[in-house]
Order: structure tokens, then sequence, then C-alpha cells
């Protein structure tokens, strides 16, 4: 199985949102706690902070090169052809709102009325970049819906249909291309999350892409080393 995907999406979670974890911390009487009769639902205990309190909205801007992996443009070649980005959501904060400042160039011989690239958010249509070969240079501000994007791994995709309005046009003539820059910008717009803490939350705030089971090692031993424990912690840990 090929992890480098995988690795390249945990570090890219862990790179993105630096900034401490916002966990609001449950408000349990100690009385109460060890009581031994239960405490009741659990969803009926409350952070012991107001949330207006301690929410502050963080804004992280990147350019588009950093959610790409290298500097290469998006690139649009044939008649249709698809690009996708990925933005992480952590369980512990929320996306208020995404912007993609977008520049980048477009062939000349494009069709205005037929030309665009269509830009969705896990697989939902958010906005469309109308293409014009009489004005080839791509400058577009785009708000994605704070409302389209979930706790994980977010897609962001970028579908073209290029035209040229050329009768019997091969789908992948040359005329028919786009370019959108990596070095456009990315602002994200975050604010902390209050989260009881609960043992069953654990799964969604930690990627389990990385929570690979550890191979079984075995260690072969005499009687005479199972009377010493140390020695075989020791052959253990190689």
């Amino acid at each position: 199985m090929d992890l480098l995907p995988t690795v390249r999406r945990s570090l890219l979670a862990a790179a993105l949102f630096t900034s401490p974890p916002f966990l609001a911390q449950a408000s349990v009487p100690v009385s109460a706690a060890l009581r031994s009769e239960p405490l009741g639902p659990v969803a009926d205990v409350e952070p012991a902070v107001a949330l207006h309190d301690r929410i502050e909205t963080n804004n992280i801007k990147r350019p588009l090169s950093w959610f790409i992996g290298n500097s290469s443009p998006l690139s649009f070649d044939n008649e249709v052809s698809t690009a996708t980005i990925t933005i992480p959501e952590p369980a512990d904060i929320k996306i208020k709102s995404v912007k993609l400042y977008l520049t980048g160039i477009a062939s000349t011989a494009l069709e205005a009325k037929a030309s665009s690239i269509l830009v969705s958010v896990n697989d939902n249509p958010a906005t469309t970049i109308p293409l014009d070969g009489a004005r080839p240079d791509i400058n577009e501000k785009i708000s994605l819906p704070s409302n389209l994007f979930t706790t994980g791994y977010n897609q962001i995709s970028f579908r073209a249909i290029l035209t040229t309005g050329r009768v019997c046009e091969k789908f992948n003539a040359p005329p028919l291309w786009a370019r959108i820059s990596a070095a456009s910008r990315v602002s994200i717009d975050t604010t902390p999350r209050a989260l009881v803490p609960r043992f069953d939350r654990l799964r969604s705030i930690f990627d389990k892409h990385t929570l690979l089971h550890a191979e079984t090692v075995t260690i072969l031993y005499n009687e005479k080393a199972a009377d010493h424990p140390s020695t075989i912690i020791s052959t253990a840990e190689g």
C-alpha cells in the first residue's frame, strides 16, 4: 500500500493548524465525580466557559502551491479535465470561510459562452469561473460556502470545460488549455469548536490513517531468560 498520499495528508493537516488546540474543559464537580451513581447523559455536560468568552477567529493564508504540493500550476487540457486540492478540518476547529484568490491564464482561442471552470466542495457545486479567449487572464476572488465543509478532509475540485466552438474539433486540440497559477492565494478563517472531552470522540479528533496497527514482533528466548524480564525487554527493544 502506498502510504505517501496518506502521510502527506496527515502532515498537511498538522502543519495547517499550528495553533494550540481549543478544547473546552467540562465542568464536573469533584464531589459528583466521586459518587458511585452515574452523572446522567454525557450530552448534558456543558463547557465551563461561555463560548463567546474564549473563541477567537484565526486567519490562515497559504499559496495554492502549499496545497498542490509543488510549484506547478493547476493545468487543464483537452475538452474536459479536472484538478483537486484538499483542505482539512479537524474535529476541534470549525472552518468559518474559505476564499480563493485565483490568478492564471487561458487560451485565446476559447469561446466565452462555452468555456468555464466549475468549482465544487466535496462534490457540491459552489461557483463557476467563466473563461473568455478575448480576455485570457484569470483573476477571480471566490468565497466558498462554509456549510459545504465538514470535519475531515475536504476536496475542492476544479472541472474545466473548454471549447473553441469549432465544428468537429478534437477533444485534445492544442488550443484547449487553461492554467491556474500556483502563486494564487487561499485564505481560511477558522474558529475553535468547543468539544466536551469524551472518549467516544477520540476517533474523530485523530487521523485514522496514522493509527495503523503495529506489526507483531516474535521474540525467541530460552527458559533461563524467562526468569529475567529485563533480558527479554532488551531483546524486544533491539
